[in-house]
């Protein structure tokens, strides 16, 4: 089995990319709003 992970690849499979790179990002970002160790429904 071979991994081609060139340029191609990501034009061919750009939906699944663009989930994870959204997935990713609102993860992110929900890591810096919500405080740590912190429950986001704790009054």
């Amino acid at each position: 089995m071979t991994w081609d992970l060139g340029p191609g690849t990501i034009r061919q499979h750009w939906a699944i990319a663009l989930i994870l790179t959204t997935f990713i990002a609102l993860g992110f970002v929900y890591s810096l709003v919500t405080p740590i160790f912190e429950a986001p429904d704790e009054i």
